[in-house]
C-alpha cells in the first residue's frame, strides 16, 4: 500500500533547541506510516540533529538570499510534489503555502504546529492561523489561545511534546550545597528573564551553586549583573554543551524563569531524569507538567519573593525520583506516538473530532 505523502515545513532553526529535538522524534515516528519530506525553508545553523534522518525521510534545506528566492525554491518543490498534507511551523510559511494552493488549484490539508506562545513571540502572527485547516497544539495553553482567537475546538488537537524515558536518575537531595541547573539562552530580560532567576537566588539563605548551560548575546551583561548582586562565585558558566545532561549527576532542581514559552522541553527532560523543577507559571507549558505535590513547584507570580520561597521548599523536600518520572507518563514516546498518529489519522481521514 502506498504511503500518504506528508511535508513538514519549518522556518530557520538553530539546530540546538527543543524544537529540533521533537522534530527528530516526530519524523522517526511518522516515517513508519507516511512518506515524509522535511523542508527547512530558511536553512539551519547546526545540522548534526539531522544525521540519520535522511535514511527515512527526504530532507530539503533551502538557503534563500531573500524572500523571493525562498518563495521560488518552495514553489518549485510544491509544483513537483503532491502532498496529502503540510504541517507548518511558521505562520508566515502557512500564508505562503496557502497562496501556492490558490496558484495550482491544488487543495491539500494545511496543519499548523506552532512551537511558541501565540501572544508573545514576535515571529508569530496569530491572524494567519485562519489559513490552516487544522492545528496541532503543543500545550493546553496554546490550545486555549487558539480558542480565544475563535478557532473551533474540533480543529485543534493538543498533542503536547515527547521525551524518552530514562532508566538513570540525576537527582540528589543530599548535597552539601544545593545544586541548581539552568539550560537555555542567556538573556537577562526578554523571554528567558534571567534577572528574575538571579534576584531569587540572591535571597536563597543557604549555600548553593547554579550551573548555566547555554550561550547568548547577554552573557557579559548577565556576568556583570550577578557580580553586582554579589553571587558570581555561586555561578558556573558552562556554555553550550552538546548532550549537557551527560555532565549532570547530582542536581537539586532545574530552574526556569521565562516570561513565555511554548512547551519548554528542558522541564520535561529534567523530570524524565527524576529531577524536580521550579518554574514560573508562564504562558505556556509549565502548568501542563508540574504537579506541586509530586515533581516540583509552579511559581504563580513573576516575583523573586515567591520564586525564592519555592526554591527553599523544593530544596528542603526529599523527592521520590521514580514518582517524578511517573508523573510525566503521558509524555513518554509510546503515549505520544499514539496521540500524534490518532490525531493525524482523524485529520487526514476527515473524521470528526469528538468534544474533549
Amino acid at each position: 500500500m502506498t504511503k500518504k505523502k506528508i511535508c513538514i515545513l519549518t522556518p530557520f532553526l538553530s539546530g540546538k533547541g527543543g524544537t529540533e529535538t521533537i522534530l527528530r522524534t516526530c519524523i522517526q515516528m511518522l516515517t513508519k506510516y507516511y512518506d515524509v519530506t522535511l523542508i527547512l525553508a530558511n536553512g539551519v545553523d547546526e545540522s548534526t540533529w539531522l544525521h540519520g534522518l535522511e535514511n527515512d525521510a527526504v530532507i530539503k534545506v533551502i538557503k534563500p538570499t531573500n524572500k523571493v528566492s525562498q518563495a521560488l525554491q518552495l514553489l518549485r518543490i510544491y509544483s513537483q510534489q503532491r502532498f496529502e498534507a503540510t504541517i507548518v511551523l511558521s505562520t508566515n510559511l502557512l500564508l505562503l503555502v496557502h497562496y501556492f494552493q490558490k496558484l495550482f488549484f491544488r487543495q491539500h490539508t494545511l496543519i499548523s504546529w506552532i512551537h511558541y506562545s501565540l501572544n508573545h513571540e514576535h515571529t508569530v502572527d496569530p491572524t494567519r492561523l485562519k489559513f490552516a485547516d487544522y492545528h496541532l497544539a503543543i500545550s493546553s495553553g496554546i490550545a486555549k489561545q487558539m480558542n480565544n482567537l475563535g478557532i473551533d475546538s474540533k480543529k485543534i488537537y493538543t498533542i503536547y511534546n515527547a521525551v524518552e524515558p530514562k532508566s538513570i536518575t540525576k537527582y540528589s537531595p543530599s548535597n552539601q550545597i544545593y545544586r541548581f541547573v539552568y539550560m537555555g539562552r542567556i538573556m537577562l530580560d526578554g523571554q528567558k528573564n534571567l534577572r528574575l532567576l538571579f534576584d531569587s537566588l540572591a535571597k536563597f539563605p543557604e549555600d548553593w551553586q547554579l550551573d548555566i548551560y547555554g550561550t547568548g548575546a547577554d552573557f557579559e551583561k548577565c556576568k556583570n549583573y550577578v557580580r553586582a548582586l554579589g553571587i558570581d562565585s555561586h555561578i558556573k558558566w558552562k556554555g553550550f554543551v552538546e548532550n549537557a545532561w551527560n555532565n549532570i549527576n547530582d542536581a537539586t532542581a532545574l530552574l526556569l524563569s521565562s516570561q513565555f514559552e511554548g512547551f519548554p522541553m528542558v522541564l520535561l527532560e529534567a523530570l524524565s531524569y527524576g529531577i524536580p523543577v521550579v518554574s514560573v507559571n508562564c504562558p505556556t507549558g509549565p502548568n501542563d507538567m508540574i504537579d506541586d505535590a509530586v515533581n516540583g513547584a509552579l511559581v504563580r507570580s513573576m516575583t523573586s519573593e515567591e520564586f525564592t520561597e519555592s526554591l527553599i521548599k523544593v530544596a528542603h523536600k526529599k523527592y521520590n525520583s521514580e514518582n517524578i518520572k511517573s508523573s510525566i507518563a503521558e509524555y513518554y514516546l509510546d503515549a505520544y506516538e499514539k496521540r500524534l498518529m490518532s490525531s493525524l489519522e482523524m485529520i487526514l481521514s476527515g473524521r470528526k473530532k469528538q468534544d474533549d
